[in-house]
């Protein structure tokens, strides 16, 4: 997720021969990095709608199921969505795809692929097991390009029509008792003006999270379960609206002593 971790990838995809796109993964291989043919950063939305439509060209049946984090990308769920699958919305974390995988699993569903905003991919095997495989993602996305005949830039272009942000972490000042104390009274602030932020529907399964599906706009504003860190994510339909979105809880943020790392 960090830009910095994938410099060297990027370097060797723009200033060598000509690459299809630059793959790799983390030390324990459960995370996903990419970059298409221009050494542009691919977020987990966009790796995992290409695996979508990849997948379902082959795949008839119509109960068809996935999972998914709170901070993953309307690209992704578009992508779905038109092939009339099921979504399944867990909290942040891969504890809680694989869980909800198995759980749907065990229940008889088909489930195709977990989705996790900080690039975990999970897919089923034949063993009934659901975790990631950075190998089959990786050539999911080049299978569907090579059969559509496009670059992954070109492919990534067409399929997403947002802005998204990209995860953005705020710290907290003070003690944990006291940045615990402003998590709150931030989350409270949030739930009293999200609607001028962005007019949508208010969840709280994970932090505060607001959604317009009609105009195609959300953030996600959730706490760190590890350290005193806000974390925000925006998405909109054009980069002048994500930003304007971002500003204003930046503002808000700030006013309780948030600041950027």
């Amino acid at each position: 997720m960090k830009p910095e971790n994938l410099r060297q990838l990027r370097s060797l995809v723009s200033k060598g021969r000509e690459f299809f796109c630059g793959a790799t993964a983390d030390g324990d291989a459960d995370r996903i990095g990419m970059v298409d043919e221009k050494s542009r950063i691919l977020h987990a939305h966009n790796i995992t709608s290409l695996v979508v439509h990849n997948l379902m060209r082959n795949i008839k049946d119509e109960d068809i199921n996935v999972v998914y984090t709170t901070t993953m990308g309307r690209s992704f769920r578009d992508a779905v969505e038109q092939y009339k699958g099921k979504g399944h919305r867990v909290p942040v974390g891969r504890v809680g795809v694989i869980n909800k995988g198995l759980e749907l699993m065990n229940q008889g569903k088909r489930v195709i692929i977990g989705a996790e905003g900080s690039n975990h991919i999970m897919f089923p095997d034949k063993r009934g097991k659901f975790y990631e495989n950075t190998i089959l993602a990786t050539g999911a996305v080049i299978n569907q390009c090579v059969r559509t005949g496009e670059k992954l830039s070109e492919i990534i272009d067409k399929t997403n029509k947002y802005d998204f942000l990209g995860e953005q972490n705020y710290r907290l000042p003070g003690e944990a008792k006291e940045a615990k104390e402003k998590v709150s009274q931030l989350m409270a602030r949030l739930e009293k003006d999200y609607a001028g932020i962005v007019a949508g529907t208010l969840e709280k399964d994970d932090g505060t999270l607001v959604e317009s599906r009609e105009k195609g706009e959300w953030f996600s504003i959730r706490s760190s379960n590890t350290e005193p860190v806000i974390r925000m994510n925006v998405e909109s339909t054009s980069e002048k609206r994500t930003c304007e979105i971002s500003a204003k809880l930046e503002e808000i943020i700030a006013k309780f002593g948030g600041k950027s790392e």
